[in-house]
């Protein structure tokens, strides 16, 4: 086997389980999509370790026409989403706050996804023929 191979072996190894962590995310997401929207207020907005230490945010969303700490619900984004969100928000949530909320706008999980899982073998196929035609 030659070494270009193999680099896209071990590259494909590490794909599998981040690739499974966002699977996992877009079947989260697909399932909070289909829950009402609800509008709210970001009142706490923090950074926090998932999955093996991976940094990422969590808000703290106080639902409009609600007070008090025990109807708030959180939600997980991005650093990138966490910028952009603004402080009044809708949000998809089921009404128990123990469940995670997803902010309209977050992005989908899918193409990363795709990258994970799809970009390793299509570029050992590739690399392959490259190298048999030489």
């Amino acid at each position: 086997m030659r070494l270009p191979l193999v680099k896209i072996l071990v590259v494909g190894l590490f794909a599998i389980p981040l690739g499974a962590r966002e699977f996992v995310k877009l079947q989260q997401y697909r399932h909070a999509t289909a829950r009402p929207l609800a509008l709210g207020q970001i009142i706490r907005r923090e950074d926090i370790r998932l999955w093996g230490d991976t940094p990422a945010n969590q808000l703290t969303i106080q639902p409009t026409g609600t007070q008090g700490e025990a109807t708030t619900v959180r939600a997980q984004v991005s650093n990138k989403e966490m910028d952009s969100l603004p402080t009044e928000i809708c949000y998809y949530h089921s009404g128990n706050p123990e469940e995670l909320a997803f902010p309209e706008n977050t992005e989908s999980p899918l193409l990363p996804l795709l990258f994970l899982w799809g970009g390793p073998p299509v570029a050992f196929v590739l690399v392959s023929r490259l190298l048999r035609i030489r």
